[in-house]
């Protein structure tokens, strides 16, 4: 199970850096022609960057060491960057409509125009980063506290 969520994390990690890319040239060129949330969409593409980064080099350790602390820090890596796109997305999704319903005026920042960003920038991936936890969880089941690597001088 530890070489099977190595791999998961590292296929999420390359997907997501993969998806980060596009929200960062789309909203470069947006920035330069004045588009409104194209500040979001680059500040969600690169925090993507960096959490799909951190997991692939991270799943890499997974795969390359013995130790559980990659592991949990794999775990915690991709829970937080889930966590950041959930606390993003949640009240955008739900209490965007309502307050939209509510009043004309009552928060102006939750447009159509904001959902499309939010829908395209970080949601795809959040998603591979739920790639990520799951390779975490499976990486962590599967690597033992006294699991012991053979040396060369030892028999196998």
């Amino acid at each position: 199970m530890k070489k099977g969520g190595g791999v998961l994390t590292i296929i999420g990690g390359t997907i997501g850096i993969v998806e980060s890319v596009g929200p960062i040239l789309v909203s470069a060129v947006g920035l330069r022609f004045g588009s409104e949330f194209s500040a979001l969409s680059f500040i969600m593409g690169w925090v993507g960057m960096v959490f799909s980064l951190a997991l692939v080099l991270l799943g890499s350790l997974v795969l390359r060491s013995a130790r559980r602390v990659y592991a949990l820090l794999c775990l915690g890596c991709a829970s937080l960057g889930v966590l950041l796109a959930t606390c993003v997305f949640v009240p955008m999704l739900i209490f965007g409509p309502l307050a939209e319903r509510g009043s004309a005026t009552a928060l102006t920042r939750y447009t159509p125009e904001a959902f499309g960003v939010l829908w395209s920038s970080g949601w795809y991936i959040g998603i591979f980063l739920v790639l990520g936890v799951v390779g975490g969880v499976l990486a962590t089941l599967g690597t033992s506290t006294s699991e012991r690597t053979p040396d060369e001088s030892q028999d196998e």
